[in-house]
């Protein structure tokens, strides 16, 4: 995983998962990469403080809860891309062994 990444930057010169919080970096992970699979899904310790229990990536808002309904939420919806998009490339020799990589 760890060297896709810096395959990744060094191909763009840019970080592949850019972010600035746990959240940030589930969602860019969720939008080049797609789903994670559902056994982590069903059987990850933290997964309840990053997802809802329909699966969908949330981060709380700072303030006060709301006090009919608990925390306040913000659901974040990943951008859609591909890797192929991401790295601006056509080599399928490279797409294919970085797809790897990133599994």
């Amino acid at each position: 995983w760890s060297l896709g990444c810096i395959l990744a930057e060094l191909w763009t010169g840019y970080v592949l998962f850019q972010n600035d919080s746990v959240q940030s970096l589930l969602a860019r992970i969720l939008g080049i990469i797609g789903d994670f699979p559902y056994h982590l899904m069903t059987r990850g310790r933290y997964v309840p403080q990053y997802f809802t229990q329909d699966g969908q990536l949330y981060q709380e808002i700072e303030g006060p809860a709301c006090p009919e309904r608990g925390r306040r939420l913000h659901l974040l919806v990943p951008k859609k891309t591909s890797l192929r998009q991401r790295m601006r490339t056509e080599c399928e020799e490279f797409l294919g062994f970085l797809t790897q990589l990133l599994q």
